[in-house]
């Protein structure tokens, strides 16, 4: 595998899964894009065949269907499908599974460096401790010797 030719994950999630045309319903319950926070999320009632060629109507989001946020009724938009026809959320892109994976690293690295840390800290308390109790076993052998010759 090579950088450029991308992960496996994403070159099998791209050209073999099911996609379909998708038509905007002109319908009434259509709902309207609310704004959540900072991203836009809208519903639209829509129709598409599924890969076994049945005809399907459902309510697509912009989490399955990301080509609705600024469509109107009637239009054709792409949305990717299960193998039982379901809408489902398009695969990630090149960009994006890069992106994933450097932080997915970067992260496994700052988890093994604290690891080591806290191996290193652990170490050091118990090597303290036994170092300490030593010199306490010599002083008290030393401590009365010098006591008395005061």
């Amino acid at each position: 595998m090579s950088l450029l030719s991308g992960p496996r994950p994403i070159r099998r999630q791209g050209p073999t899964a099911p996609t379909a045309r998708t038509f905007i319903l002109p319908t009434a319950d259509a709902k309207r894009p609310v704004r959540h926070l900072h991203d836009f999320r809208g519903e639209a009632t829509a129709r598409w065949r599924a890969p076994d060629g049945r005809q399907q109507k459902g309510i697509l989001t912009t989490a399955t269907a990301p080509g609705i946020s600024g469509a109107t009724a009637g239009a054709r938009i792409q949305v990717w499908l299960t193998g039982s026809g379901q809408p489902k959320a398009p695969p990630v892109g090149f960009t994006e599974a890069t992106f994933s994976a450097v932080v997915m690293a970067i992260g496994a690295l700052c988890a093994a460096a604290l690891a080591l840390l806290i191996g290193y800290w652990l170490g050091r308390l118990a090597l303290d401790r036994r170092r300490m109790a030593k010199w306490a076993s010599a002083w008290s052998l030393t401590s009365p010797r010098w006591t008395s010759r005061l």
